[in-house]
């Protein structure tokens, strides 16, 4: 097998050449942007009614079975109205006018069932740091225009600049991919699995199973990360410090990561940890309503200024626990030897390692000021909550395209394994 039938990512050269393909993809397929999209521009115009918009769509996709931060219009209006929130419609041109009648109708107006797709770009910036957006909230009644195109012009938008507000503002777009096999009458993640690797060229950066998703199965999305220019992580990574484990598995798996997305190593290296946890602070970030933890995961990460309520590292891992969510994620920073301790007692505790956040120089600009931003690598350690069943990724059990990708599949299979078996 080769390269060019990987499944999970494959190497970006440039922007430039990442456009070209982009573009020529999209001029092979009828799309027409005036007739068969709704983009921020328009969205943002109607604020409440394309949240409302928006969620019924989502609610026939996935049959009702729908547990996001999608329910509160008031509260996602005002986010969307000042631009921490952007959403996308597509569908055929009749269906797209329809939509657009329908965004001036008031708030109260009753919605007809639109054949259309949809996506939001939301800020991540809470949990992952200043520069980073989230792919998300995604979903499809549409049968004519197909996805592909649609995210394709949307991405376009991204990495060229046209679309300036997210442009500007993000320089990563990360995903929660959902990836498991299509089981009538559940829909699977094989085909947007595929379009954000064949397509979008995103990159794999190992799995974070964060939400419970249709028939009350966690499923285990992966970290995908779109880069407004690929330079972002190329300059960062030989930059950065050594990338600090205590364990050289999961060296080895960041490692494979590192080689799957930009063949090249990363700098890694382990060490003798101590044997009591930093004294490092982190705060806990939880879904805002209480009806969704269950379904959501709830991340532990460290303590930033302003952060009001930060918790000693294991009084805020065991409080994130003691809230009932699906999967507690703890984010730690990787160019800190110190936190090795940390790493070690998360492992003791029952987390696993499952996905790394690369390192990033760049900048961003927010209203008209713009500055130079640099991300550590992260790594996020995930336990899941004992009751739920986890459907793994379609792709799972295949051989790998090359010597890269099946050093990550690998990994993953055990990784996975372990996540089954720490419960």
């Amino acid at each position: 097998m080769n390269a060019d039938a990987r499944v999970l990512a494959y190497p970006v050269t440039s922007v430039a050449e990442l456009l070209g393909r982009m573009r020529r993809t999209l001029a092979s397929r009828p799309f027409d942007p005036a007739t068969m999209f709704l983009d921020p521009d328009e969205t943002r115009r109607f604020p409440s009614r394309s949240a409302q918009l928006r969620l019924s769509v989502l609610l026939r996709t996935y049959r009702g079975d729908y547990h996001t931060d999608s329910f509160e219009f008031g509260r996602l209006g005002e986010q969307i109205r000042r631009g921490d929130e952007h959403i996308w419609f597509w569908g055929a041109p009749g269906q797209i006018a329809a939509a657009r009648a329908e965004l001036h109708k008031p708030d109260v107006a009753e919605l007809p069932d639109l054949a259309l797709g949809t996506v939001t770009v939301l800020s991540a910036e809470h949990e992952f740091g200043p520069g980073h957006g989230e792919l998300c909230r995604s979903g499809s009644m549409d049968a004519t225009v197909g996805a592909v195109a649609a995210i394709l012009h949307r991405m376009i938008g991204y990495h060229s600049g046209t679309d300036r507000g997210v442009h500007d503002r993000y320089h990563t777009l990360l995903l929660a991919a959902r990836n498991r096999k299509t089981v009538p009458p559940v829909r699977g993640g094989e085909a947007v699995q595929h379009i954000h690797c064949t397509h979008v060229r995103s990159q794999h950066w190992g799995i974070v199973p964060f939400y419970v998703m249709q028939g009350g199965v966690l499923e285990c999305t992966e970290l995908r990360e779109a880069h407004r220019d690929p330079d972002v992580v190329r300059r960062a990574v030989p930059a950065s410090t050594p990338w600090w484990f205590a364990d050289a598995d999961d060296a080895a798996f960041a490692e494979a990561l590192t080689r799957l997305n930009l063949a090249a190593p990363a700098g890694v290296r382990v060490a003798r940890s101590r044997a009591r946890p930093s004294p490092a602070r982190s705060t806990v970030i939880a879904p805002q309503s209480t009806e969704l933890i269950a379904a959501n995961h709830v991340t532990v990460r460290p303590e930033r200024a302003g952060d009001a309520d930060a918790l000693p590292f294991p009084d805020a891992v065991r409080a994130a626990e003691s809230l009932g969510c699906c999967t507690v994620a703890v984010r730690l920073p990787l160019d800190d030897p110190d936190r090795t301790a940390d790493q070690n007692w998360l492992a003791q505790a029952g987390f696993t390692l499952t996905a790394i956040s690369p390192p990033k120089r760049s900048w961003q600009t927010v209203a008209g000021t713009k500055r130079d931003l640099t991300t550590p690598p992260t790594g996020i350690w995930c336990r899941i909550r004992p009751d739920l069943h986890l459907a793994p990724p379609h792709y799972l059990n295949r051989p790998g395209a090359d010597e890269d990708e099946a050093a990550v599949l690998d990994h993953l299979r055990r990784r996975i394994s372990t996540l089954r078996a720490d419960r």
